[in-house]
């Protein structure tokens, strides 16, 4: 896997503007009492699908080759992952399967609905004749949403430094 750049922050950054919502940093008051210094938090449940992991999602369908796109995507992932994947393929306009164990919560359930929703990945690929297969971890497309989230909120907290003084 390749390092992520600034230029892949700002490439994600670029591809994410129109579908995410830019989260704000809030000062922690109460945090900040306690611990004697300022303390600030990203609420990320404001994001689309409930969590940081849309950016990563969309941002690596974003990459994908369109034909192979077009086919569909399938996540396996019991929560957040699965909800955000769903989300991106239904703002690409293709499927998404997600796969989860019986035991997830309705809510989880509820978040990754709009792909398919199946318990056992073996089913999920029945009927593929070519299948991307490819770790999550294993790709600097991935990460570089959620570090572009990162180096936003590096530049909140300048704004945030100069305010207090």
């Amino acid at each position: 896997m390749q390092l992520v750049t600034i230029g892949d922050l700002e490439a994600a950054a670029r591809t994410l503007a129109p579908v995410a919502v830019r989260t704000p940093v809030l000062p922690a008051d109460v945090l900040t009492e306690q611990i004697g210094g300022p303390v600030y938090i990203k609420p990320e449940m404001l994001q689309r699908g409930g969590a940081f992991k849309f950016r990563g999602a969309y941002n690596f369908l974003s990459h994908m080759d369109p034909e192979l796109r077009r086919k569909g995507v399938i996540a396996p992932s019991s929560g957040n992952h699965a909800q955000a994947v769903a989300l991106a393929a239904k703002l690409y306009g293709v499927p998404a399967t997600v796969v989860m164990p019986t035991t997830v919560t309705p809510a989880k359930r509820g978040g990754a609905e709009g792909g398919s929703i199946c318990s056992h990945l073996r089913r999920a690929v029945e009927g593929f004749s070519s299948l991307l297969t490819h770790h999550v971890w294993e790709s600097s497309i991935l990460f570089q949403a959620p570090g572009r989230t990162s180096h936003s909120t590096v530049h909140s907290m300048k704004y945030h430094q100069r305010q207090l003084r």
